[in-house]
C-alpha cells in the first residue's frame, strides 16, 4: 500500500481571519447567534453566507472544524 503514496505534506496551522458578523444576516439570526456567544465569523464563513445571499453559487473547502455548517446553513435558514 505505501508504494502507493507518493507525496506526503503537513500543513502548518495558520491563524485564524475574522469578521463581523455579516449585516445580510436578518436581526433575528445576528441575534440568535450573539446570544449562544457568537460575536464573530471566520472570514470564509461571513464572504460564503455573503454570496449566498446575493444569490451566488457557493463551494467551500476548508478543513475538518473550520464552520463550514454554518456557511450553507445560515442562508437556508434565512430563506
Amino acid at each position: 500500500m505505501s508504494e502507493s503514496i507518493v507525496h506526503i505534506e503537513d500543513i502548518c496551522a495558520r491563524k485564524a481571519i475574522y469578521s463581523e458578523i455579516p449585516a445580510e444576516l436578518s436581526e433575528k439570526t445576528r441575534s440568535a447567534l450573539k446570544y449562544i456567544g457568537v460575536s464573530k465569523m471566520y472570514s470564509h464563513q461571513a464572504e460564503s453566507i455573503q454570496a449566498s445571499l446575493l444569490g451566488k453559487n457557493v463551494a467551500v473547502a476548508t478543513m475538518t472544524s473550520s464552520g463550514k455548517s454554518l456557511c450553507y446553513n445560515l442562508p437556508v435558514l434565512e430563506e
